[in-house]
């Protein structure tokens, strides 16, 4: 099959793990003989500010412009050819030259698009070639958890050949709030490993990826604070503010590291994996990729979080965001209107597991071994062969 995904957000590098997920799967299918593009962001506020920088992250990866023109570059990474735009018109005029010079088989709009312009212009190609991959429920213009609630951009959904979600949480979300046929696949590949084991009692820092409110900077900074004879580390990523950097950097134990697509070069350094988010996380992939390399998490049990903890120890309790206040912040997100949170579910859990080598070491173990079994599960088949299944009645019903 041609195969075409259209995301809002850039695909290198890739430091969110919607991205991250979204690159690791085209190459998947790749690998499977499919012929796969990409048309996604050059250039944003979460990434690369500018296209010399973008162009800086393609050098640095031996990666090179295959074309370029005044608005997009084009470049192959591990068999996927991707259009790069410069900015979002440029990105909608990109996916139109795409799907009219590839014509591919099915258009993949991942869900970090909410303004729905590149759905708008696949429904617009060709509405029954069009697949919506759902990977953060914020990014849903539907439910309670979306800033972004909007009847008409619902519609638009319904007009599409399916609707995908990478957990069991955000796919029940999506049939309850959406009124959508909705199917869950495992859609966040890790590749096959092998996984070094990277968990340790006496080294390393207690981490948190992606400091800002949404993913829970509140009960972070806290806990620098109730546990000041530990070190810790923040990795500024799409979210972070400049407030948030200011407030990380007057913490005397907290240590800001660069972040990176290659999750190693952060794990490495990681004793403890922090995810207390606040908000409705789809499914947060982070979690088993500290997991697989033998590194506990102490996760907040919020959306598909308790999917990846696998029923293991550390699923903490918060007080989710449920308020917008119709704000946006430096980073183009939403404001949240953030809930007082109680620390000391986390401080408890912390403490325990670094006071005792025989507990970190099962936790270590056991998150390791669950993580590597799960992940086996996680491959690109059961969403090829979902594919396969929409192209075949597609043929069906135009032969007739």
């Amino acid at each position: 099959m041609r195969l075409l995904l259209a995301q809002n957000s850039v695909y290198i590098p890739a430091h969110g793990g919607a991205n991250k997920s979204n690159r690791l799967l085209l190459e998947d299918l790749t690998q499977l003989g499919h012929e796969c593009r990409v048309v996604a962001s050059a250039c944003g506020l979460h990434a690369c500010r500018s296209r010399g920088e973008f162009r800086d992250q393609l050098n640095k990866r031996g990666l090179s412009i295959l074309s370029t023109c005044k608005d997009s570059d084009v470049f192959f990474c591990n068999g996927v050819r991707v259009t790069a735009g410069i900015d979002g018109r440029a990105l909608v005029a990109c996916l139109v030259e795409e799907m009219h010079e590839f014509s591919p088989d099915f258009i993949i709009i991942a869900s970090e698009d909410p303004g729905q312009l590149l759905l708008l212009a696949a429904l617009k190609f060709s509405a029954p070639r069009v697949v919506y991959l759902a990977r953060t429920t914020l990014a849903l213009p539907f439910g309670p958890a979306s800033p972004f609630q909007s009847p008409a951009k619902t519609s638009l959904l319904h007009q599409t050949a399916g609707t995908v979600a990478v957990s069991r949480y955000l796919c029940s979300y999506i049939r309850r709030w959406g009124d959508l046929d909705c199917v869950e696949l495992p859609l966040c590949p890790n590749g096959p490993g092998p996984f070094p084991r990277y968990g340790s009692f006496d080294t390393g820092y207690i981490t948190l990826i992606n400091p800002c409110a949404y993913k829970g900077l509140p009960i972070f900074t806290e806990l620098t604070k109730t546990l000041p004879e530990r070190l810790f580390a923040a990795v500024p990523t799409w979210g972070t503010t400049r407030s948030d950097i200011r407030r990380l950097q007057e913490l005397p134990n907290v240590r800001l590291l660069d972040p990176a697509d290659d999750v190693d070069q952060i794990l490495a350094v990681t004793r403890v994996l922090l995810v207390p988010s606040l908000w409705a996380e789809a499914k947060a992939n982070v979690i088993t990729e500290a997991m697989l390399r033998g590194i506990p998490v102490l996760a907040s049990d919020v959306g598909g979080n308790a999917e990846a903890m696998m029923g293991l120890d550390y699923l903490l309790p918060v007080n989710a965001i449920t308020e917008f206040d119709n704000g946006i912040d430096e980073r183009l997100l939403p404001t949240a209107v953030v809930p007082k949170q109680d620390v000391t579910p986390w401080e408890q859990a912390l403490r325990e597991l670094l006071s005792s080598r025989e507990r970190y070491d099962l936790a270590s173990t056991r998150a390791r071994s669950g993580s590597l079994a799960m992940n086996k599960t996680q491959t690109v088949v059961p969403f090829e062969q979902y594919l396969l299944r929409l192209h075949s009645a597609r043929n069906h019903v135009n032969a007739e």
